[in-house]
Formats: structure tokens, sequence, C-alpha cells
């Protein structure tokens, strides 16, 4: 008999934008991976189990590989947070190679933070929670989800690029709202940020997304000025959004990068910047993902 909460789990999941990304077949497959403890305690020995030592802290869940591990006294928000880590990655052999939006894991890099705040602000879209868990972390999500959802003209944008692990076109609607180099700001430092400084991060993004679709709206009124004011641009060797910068929404699982690249000119015209705070490096842990 199939447990309740994995039940109710599923149910959300499989009525949900994901199936849009992904194929209904991965989704049932990873529900069939998933390891229920009796307690927390069992939760706690099967963490040092798998990853030969204790884990510090309050744990919930966690997700090694393809297989989910939760509470049999769990929430449908824990366990679906926790699917999202095995529909999000990429396997190899049994190992998990890449995670989500944090990429590929023998980089490691910091995106983890990031990627497990758009993880779990997703979860909660679906579960109508919200963890305090992860609270800090889903703020940039929370915040920006407008904003790009306009951009891109998408309700489930985030859930396109969270699913397609399609980082890059995170990076170019981040970096085209404030500036080059933003993103990759974000992916390294967010974890040292206190919360005032994400959401002003957050401001700067929405502020420059607005300029950018209302720049778009204008051109797209008007075609004989973004014709103009696309061969200025290159006559100068300048930034002049064109018409082209709104055929990113039609981008969906194809090779967005190579596009972007063709057809779009970065648009550098936002220029906000701000001096951040030094960070220490953080070791990760490069397989198993806790909750």
């Amino acid at each position: 008999m199939e447990n309740e909460m994995i039940k109710k789990a599923k149910e959300k999941v499989l009525n949900s934008p994901v199936v849009k990304y992904v194929s209904k077949e991965k989704i049932n497959l990873a529900f069939e991976k998933i390891y229920i403890c009796n307690s927390r305690e069992e939760l706690y020995e099967k963490y040092y189990e798998i990853n030969n030592k204790k884990y510090d802290g309050f744990l919930k869940g966690f997700n090694n590989n393809e297989v989910s591990y939760i509470i049999n006294d769990g929430s449908i928000h824990e366990l679906i947070h926790e699917i999202f880590h095995t529909l999000s990655s990429e396997f190899k052999d049994g190992h998990r190679i890449v995670n989500g939006i944090q990429g590929e894991m023998n980089k490691g890099n910091f995106g983890s933070f990031v990627n497990e705040g758009l993880t779990d602000f997703l979860a909660s879209k679906l579960s109508g929670e919200k963890d305090l868990a992860y609270k800090e972390q889903r703020i940039l999500f929370e915040e920006i989800e407008e904003g790009i959802s306009n951009f891109f003209e998408s309700e489930d944008i985030l859930f396109d690029i969270y699913l397609n692990k399609d980082t890059e076109r995170l990076k170019y609607f981040i970096d085209s709202c404030v500036k080059e180099g933003t993103f990759d700001e974000i992916y390294n430092q967010y974890e040292f940020l206190n919360k005032e400084k994400r959401l002003q991060m957050a401001e700067k993004i929405n502020k420059g997304a607005q300029k950018l679709i209302k720049k778009r709206e204008f051109y797209k009124k008007h075609p004989f000025l973004a014709k103009i004011a696309n061969r200025i641009g290159k006559n100068n060797n300048t930034n002049i959004p064109t018409l082209k910068s709104a055929n990113i929404i039609n981008y969906k699982n194809e090779d967005l990068s190579s596009k972007l690249k063709e057809d779009i000119a970065p648009i550098e015209d936002v220029q906000i910047t701000e001096k951040e705070d030094k960070i220490e490096e953080k070791q990760i842990n490069e397989e198993t993902i806790e909750v």
C-alpha cells in the first residue's frame, strides 16, 4: 500500500508545471526511490552510514544520488524538496554528477546555496508550505519571480530553468538586468550576504528587468526605430537592444547559449554597482544534499 504522504506529494508533482519539462516516467521512478525512516534517529543513522560522518544540525531529510530519505511523519513539502533534487540532477553509474543550477559537482563551486533556494522555492509553490529551513535561500527567487516571469513572458520560467539545469538563462537574465558579472557574484557570495543585501540585490534585478521590458515593448511597437537602433549599435559598437531580445522566450529546450551569442547583443546600459564583502572558502558535500 502506497504511503499517504508519498501519494499526495506525487499527485501535486504530476499536476504541476513539472510535467512540461520532466517525463512522467522519470517522475514515477523518482517516487519509487524513496527510503522512509521510522524515526529521526534512524534518519541520522542512515546519513552517517552513507556519508561516514555525523550530521551537525537538525536533519529533516536528505537526497543521496537518486534516493530521497525522509522520516515517516515528515511533510509533503520536505518530500517534494528531495524529489526535486532527483529530478534536477544528472547521474552516472549511480553518482550525482550535475546538481541542478549548481552545475557539475566536481567544480567545487558555491552554487549549492542558490540551488537550494530555487529547489525550496519551487517545492513551496507545489506544497503551499514555506519551510523555515530555507527561508534565507528562497529570498532571491521570491523577490524576482514576477520580474523574470515578465521578462521571459512565462509563468513557469523558474521551473523550466531549474529542471533543465539552464544556469545560462538565469545568468543572462540577471546580468542583463544589472551588469555583467552580477550572476557570478550572487552565485559565489550569496551564502555570505545578510538578508538586507540579498533584498537589495533582488531590487536591482527587478528594476533592471522593468527597464528592459519597457524598452523591449517600445521597440516592438516601433520596429522601424528598432532597426535603426540596431544598425547604429553595430556601427558604433554599442549595446542597443533590438527586437531579437524578445526572442529569448522561444528558446525552450534548445541550445540557448549559442543563440544568445548569435542573436542577442548583451544589454549593459543598466549600470548599478555595489562593493560586496570578501568571502571565505567553504567546503561542500559532493553527493549528499540535506534538508
